[in-house]
Order: C-alpha cells, then sequence, then structure tokens
C-alpha cells in the first residue's frame, strides 16, 4: 500500500540559501589568508609568492564548491509512511528490520534504531507540528505496538 508523503516546509529552503551564502561568505573571507602570508613574506621571493598564493585560493575554493554540492545533494528530510516500510530521504526502512523507535523528548528530533544497532535521527523539525505529531503517533503504533 502506498501510504502518506510528509515534505519539509518552506524554512528548510530558506535554511539550503543561507547555508551556502554562510559557505560563500566563508570563502570570501579565507581567501584573504594567501594575500595576508603573502604579506608576511619578503617582496624579493617574486612570483613564488603569487603561485603559492594562486595554489590556495584554488584548493580553498574547490573545497567551498564541493561543501555547496553536499549541502544540495544531502536532499531535504522527506518521510513516507505506509503498512511494511518507513521511508526516510528516499531510503526505505522495513518496519520488520526496526527495532526501536524513541519519540523525541525536549526539543530533540525522534530516532529509530535497526536491528543492526543503527540510529537514525528523523528530521522531522522542517514539518508541521501536526505532521510531526502524527508521524511519530503512526510510528510508535507500528513500532512499539
Amino acid at each position: 500500500m502506498v501510504g502518506k508523503e510528509y515534505k519539509p516546509t518552506l524554512l528548510y529552503v530558506l535554511k539550503i540559501i543561507f547555508m551556502i551564502l554562510l559557505t560563500s561568505v566563508g570563502f570570501l573571507v579565507i581567501q584573504m589568508i594567501p594575500d595576508w602570508l603573502a604579506a608576511l613574506f619578503p617582496k624579493d621571493m617574486g612570483q613564488l609568492g603569487y603561485w603559492i598564493a594562486l595554489a590556495l585560493k584554488i584548493v580553498i575554493a574547490l573545497i567551498c564548491l564541493l561543501l555547496i554540492v553536499l549541502i544540495l545533494l544531502r536532499g531535504r528530510p522527506i518521510v513516507q509512511l505506509s503498512d511494511t516500510v518507513l521511508t526516510y530521504r528516499h531510503i526505505p526502512y522495513k518496519f520488520a528490520d526496526i527495532s526501536e523507535f524513541r519519540p523525541s523528548r525536549g526539543g530533540s528530533e525522534p530516532s529509530i534504531v535497526t536491528k543492526e544497532g543503527n540510529q537514525i535521527d528523523l528530521e522531522l523539525s522542517w514539518l508541521t507540528k501536526k505532521e510531526r505529531e502524527e508521524i511519530e503517533a503512526f510510528l510508535k503504533k507500528k513500532i512499539d505496538g
């Protein structure tokens, strides 16, 4: 049976935009470090200081681009519930393979524990309160019986 699907609110999109902006600002600030280091070296180093600074800037740029790609590829916390499967971030977890459900307490995120002992935190804070309560009630009924 195909169950219900829960998608994050618009705040999640804003979070992603701000994370990309902060990474970009961090990149710009870190780009100044090679210039500061070049000021410490004597001016008679010639082109060597320029090439070292350029290499550092390229490495920093690649690291920041990698961070932005990872932020975008991480995926939205979409939850799908059916009678036999919980799908979280496009990964299906059969209820038969889940040993424990830990509800949220005092601002923490709820989590599930598989029979192999892996704990998966469910980022439900991006959903509406009604949806979070609905998901937790369904999981508690399905897993804890």
